[in-house]
């Protein structure tokens, strides 16, 4: 009897367990973020009005439109955010890059400052990624869209700032050249150094760099601009105390510091080199993303001959063989 009774529960058991499988993989499905509504390549990108955290309307259907989706610190979103300065440059007026960023607008501050967006960033509050554009629950995704407003290209998988140079040419020049569109260093030894554009921190008025008479140059880049200024002008500070005034370098910071992080890191500081900020990439040095936010070194020492480029070397390279020798604190020997 109770060998039969056994026999007849089986059964509901067997039954009872996979409801319940069932179950579990129902709920986990439903939770589990979906990424197969991406707006595909042909849909009509239909955006909503709105404006950027900057309080700027956006105008869509221009031009090429790149649209970058991102969330604050996602390691890819802000790899390819970065190279958009790289190629806006090099389109110039042909194409549009905007850049959507999930929640409050002050994440999409964060996000604005780490890839020195010069470009709209919309705060998203959840309608863009499940409305517009489909992607609920990605880390980061980009579209191409053209002036008549279809979808030419989308991916929600991680892309590389090399992906979106050729779909780029691709689109906009009809072919892929396969050139360095600024992703390698070209500073070179007994090179010319162009004219650049800078701005005098002291005196706010803007002039050409370098002069003939440069000497000394140390190029700060944007890295990180946060955490890594006030670290590497520490390190500067200790070099300048061991130094004369008519021995000290010009120190040239990146165009992609915002005034007022740079201000805040150089106030106080009582610095006395010459302080000058660039109004653009500096060229070999910041026009060469190395496509992990940063060029090949956070600061770069350049040593100028008529404008020549006679060495260029890491800080920590520069810095650790001029050492000052106790007891000389106006000059400082090389070791």
């Amino acid at each position: 009897m109770a060998q039969r009774a056994s026999l007849l529960l089986r059964p509901i058991v067997l039954i009872s367990l996979s409801l319940s499988l069932g179950g579990i993989w129902l709920v986990g499905s439903l939770r589990r973020p979906s990424h197969h509504s991406i707006l595909q390549p042909g849909a009509h990108f239909s955006p909503r009005s709105t404006k950027s955290i900057r309080d700027e309307t956006i105008t869509w259907a221009r031009n090429w439109t790149l649209i970058l989706y991102s969330q604050p610190l996602s390691r890819h979103g802000l790899k390819v955010g970065r190279y958009c300065a790289t190629l806006l440059d090099h389109f110039r007026e042909r194409l549009t890059v905007v850049s959507i960023v999930p929640g409050k607008i002050s994440q999409a501050e964060i996000y604005a400052i780490h890839v020195a967006a010069t470009w709209p960033v919309i705060a998203d509050d959840g309608q863009w990624a499940d409305e517009v554009l489909g992607i609920r629950g990605a880390d980061s995704a980009f579209f191409f869209v053209d002036p008549s407003g279809i979808v030419r290209f989308s991916s929600d998988s991680p892309a590389e700032p090399e992906d979106l140079r050729q779909l780029a040419e691709r689109f906009l020049l009809n072919e892929v050249t396969y050139a360095d569109l600024g992703t390698t260093a070209s500073v070179a030894v007994d090179s010319h150094f162009p004219s650049i554009k800078v701005k005098d921190l002291r005196s706010w008025q803007t002039r050409q760099w370098p002069s003939p008479q440069t000497k000394l140059a140390v190029v700060f880049a944007a890295r990180c601009v946060e955490c890594s200024l006030p670290i590497e002008l520490a390190a500067y500070r200790a070099y300048e105390k061991a130094h004369p005034a008519n021995d000290l370098p010009d120190l040239v910071f990146s165009s992609q510091f915002p005034p007022a992080v740079l201000g805040d890191a150089i106030q106080g500081a009582g610095l006395r080199a010459p302080l000058l900020q660039a109004a653009a990439a500096i060229p070999g040095i910041e026009d060469a993303w190395s496509l992990d936010f940063h060029t090949p070194s956070e600061v770069m020492v350049l040593s100028l001959e008529n404008s020549n480029i006679r060495r260029f070397e890491t800080w920590q390279s520069f810095f650790g063989k001029r050492q000052p020798v106790v007891g000389r604190s106006d000059t400082a020997v090389d070791r």
